[in-house]
């Protein structure tokens, strides 16, 4: 009985790897604050637009971006010229939120 209750344990276990990901994020401050206004805007953001939200520069923020987007958390677009953002629907990103949201 020991042995299947622990079995039961290790495969309700969260996805540790997925978590210290999503976390680690987080770790960067022009990260967060593309996010956040991403979030604020509440609709499809362009670098421009993101960078001077951010208080970084275009290349910089484009860098970020791109590691957002690589993880899940945006998905780009075209738009003309530019290159345009909007946050993905995941549980990552919900996650994310959250976790953004108790530091507001």
């Amino acid at each position: 009985m020991l042995t299947t209750e622990m079995t039961t344990l290790a495969s309700n276990k969260p996805p540790i790897t997925e978590i210290v990901k999503s976390v680690k994020l987080l770790a960067d401050p022009t990260r967060v604050k593309i996010i956040l206004a991403i979030i604020k805007a509440k609709e499809d953001y362009c670098v421009t637009e993101i960078a001077n939200e951010a208080g970084a520069s275009q290349s910089a923020t484009s860098h970020q971006l791109t590691r957002l987007e690589a993880h899940g958390i945006l998905k780009s677009f075209r738009n003309g010229k530019m290159i345009c953002y909007h946050l993905v629907d995941s549980p990552t990103t919900r996650q994310l939120r959250k976790i953004i949201r108790i530091f507001e």
